[in-house]
């Protein structure tokens, strides 16, 4: 088991030698824009340094959206952040699941998901796996609740998708026991990006920052924590 953390993106390199992490997870641009990704500098280094490598997407991506002034550019981002995380040597892209407002068809939004794999399928697929994080609120967020998450893979779990287990995100939404869905339980890409001390609640507000402990892990095994590490999804 790797353990690792979500680092800050102007110098991953000497964070993850401060944090002891094995694992490195950082943005390649302004998570809150729509600015092209770029290769980061410490690439190199960080791939002689032995270190494991993911990169988060930034947070507007919203796949699902019926909205083509906000899907469309969603698709093409997540399409070049997986390029360019292939390029620093990242072994997947995280992305957030995604919602649909509240007067439209949930089906919609797992279908513009499916939409997202079958069409780049067709192109050769993503430069690096696409993992889908679940996310803390929202009653049609497509990875919020593990019903949603069954139906989701139901759609998408034939291409390949991995899955990131954002145990705040899941405590913070409400989540318990475990997915329904074998193809999400059963996936080989399947990752937990934080966890939670026990009797700790999550802030309300997610920094990036924070601490987290990162593992190959399927999302049915329980995380503890390790010291007196403490993190806020």
């Amino acid at each position: 088991m790797r353990i690792g953390a979500h680092v800050r993106d102007n110098d991953p390199l000497r964070a993850a030698a401060e944090t002891g992490a094995e694992v490195v997870q950082f943005f390649l641009c302004d998570p809150q824009s729509w600015d092209p990704p770029k290769v980061h500098p410490q690439a190199p280094a960080l791939n002689e340094a032995g270190l494991t490598i993911f990169i988060h997407s930034p947070y507007q991506i919203n796949i699902a959206s019926t909205n083509n002034r906000l899907r469309i550019p969603s698709r093409k981002a997540v399409v070049d952040h997986a390029k360019v995380a292939a390029q620093v040597g990242a072994q997947g892209l995280i992305v957030h699941g995604g919602h649909v407002t509240r007067d439209e068809d949930i089906d919609t939004g797992l279908d513009n998901w499916r939409k997202l794999f079958e069409r780049q399928a067709d192109k050769g697929g993503f430069a690096v796996p696409i993992l889908i994080e679940n996310t803390a609120g929202g009653d049609h967020a497509m990875a919020r609740t593990w019903d949603m998450l069954a139906r989701l893979w139901d759609r998408i779990g034939e291409f390949g998708a991995g899955f990131c287990l954002d145990t705040c995100h899941a405590f913070a939404g409400g989540a318990t026991g475990t997915p329904t869905s074998r193809r999400a339980r059963s996936t080989r890409r399947c990752w937990s990006p934080c966890w939670r001390p026990p009797g700790r609640r999550p802030s309300s507000r997610h920094r990036p920052k924070a601490r987290r402990r990162t593992s190959p892990i399927c999302p049915r095994r329980s995380e503890r924590p390790v010291g007196d590490q403490r993190a806020v999804g």
